[in-house]
């Protein structure tokens, strides 16, 4: 385990959260909610089905460490038994700029991804992770429909935080956005650069911007590397402060030396730890070959530019890569409560 996966789990331990799993019955999430209890990094875990059904999960995994806490656990429906109508009635004057059926609303407020999202909504939870059953586009639909964008947000996108041994890099967008526009690729990198400045284990490094590309700095010419060129051009206009460049190869981006054959003077050429993937395909396909070959841990794809931290998990995510994901959010889940708190003072 890496320094980062630990400065996580210390910060966790000293600010615990609570936290909401949709997809409880999975094994690999029943074992990540028994070692995050082992270690003491969670205030209450809230669950939807009743406490009764969670612990027979429990003692089927061999998951002694749910049983002896199950003080920490909170059932929902125990403590609200109206809450499915809750949610429907959340639903029902959130999602009131579409014509939904009242049966099409009851199969969302009966469902655990909006459950969840509603909690959130409504302060319940500190934050909630959900993928490791359901595919991306479920969980990122239910977050929008309970939480919505944050203000000013263009795209939501997919970061992911790669750590091997003392390094992390973060890659985007990995998850969500399949052609983002040159306005697309800026709030991706905004957001890549807020999660980095907002996760205490990174904010002591500068966040760094490399936009990539399959040129550097006009060798090939193409619409697709102009779309990079554009995108850091309109980045560095609103963030003049952040070193960003583009178009960069990426290894120009992560090796000083080719760095500064390739781009001489540039300021992340390097140095770069926030990667603009130009596409999905490149991101993605990224992201799992620096993950399965340059056996780097990846951690996400944690959702961005929502207004509350609900987060995807990949449905290859291993226990670790739960754990992590939880305390990174956990971790988010203040700096949105600071700035909700700027915004209201």
């Amino acid at each position: 385990m890496g320094v980062f996966f630990q400065d996580l789990k210390f910060l966790c331990k000293k600010s615990k959260g609570k936290v909401a799993f949709p997809e409880i019955i999975d094994r690999r999430i029943l074992q990540a909610i028994n070692d995050m209890l082992r270690e003491d990094t969670l205030d209450e875990l809230v669950v939807l089905p009743p406490t009764g059904e969670l612990l027979k999960l429990a003692r089927d995994a061999a998951c002694d460490d749910i049983l002896a806490k199950k003080d920490k656990l909170f059932s929902i429906q125990e403590e609200q038994p109206d809450f499915e109508g809750q949610v429907f009635a959340f639903l029902k004057k959130n999602l009131k700029d579409k014509p939904w059926t009242e049966e099409a609303l009851n199969e969302l407020a009966a469902n655990p991804l909006y459950q969840a999202g509603y909690l959130l909504a409504k302060g319940r939870v500190d934050c909630v992770l959900a993928g490791a059953i359901h595919a991306s586009p479920d969980v990122i639909r239910a977050a929008l429909r309970t939480i919505g964008k944050a203000q000013g947000v263009r795209a939501v996108s997919g970061s992911f935080l790669l750590e091997r041994d003392e390094k992390v890099l973060l890659f985007a967008d990995c998850g969500v956005n399949v052609d983002p526009s040159e306005d697309d690729l800026v709030t991706i990198a905004s957001e890549s650069v807020k999660l980095w400045q907002h996760m205490p284990p990174l904010a002591r490094q500068e966040p760094k911007v490399a936009f990539l590309s399959f040129s550097t700095k006009g060798s090939a010419k193409h619409a697709h590397a102009n779309k990079m060129i554009a995108a850091t051009k309109k980045f560095q206009a609103l963030y003049p402060d952040i070193p960003a460049d583009g178009e960069l190869q990426f290894d120009a981006a992560f090796d000083r030396e080719i760095g500064e054959r390739k781009a001489p003077g540039s300021a992340v050429v390097g140095s770069a730890n926030i990667f603009i993937f130009p596409d999905l395909d490149a991101g993605n396909i990224a992201y799992k070959i620096t993950q399965r070959l340059a056996g780097f841990a990846a951690y996400g794809p944690i959702l961005q530019g929502l207004r509350l931290p609900y987060s995807d998990l990949s449905r290859g995510a291993t226990v670790h890569d739960i754990v992590a994901c939880t305390y990174i959010n956990l971790l988010r889940a203040r700096s949105f409560l600071q700035a909700t708190s700027l915004r209201n003072a």
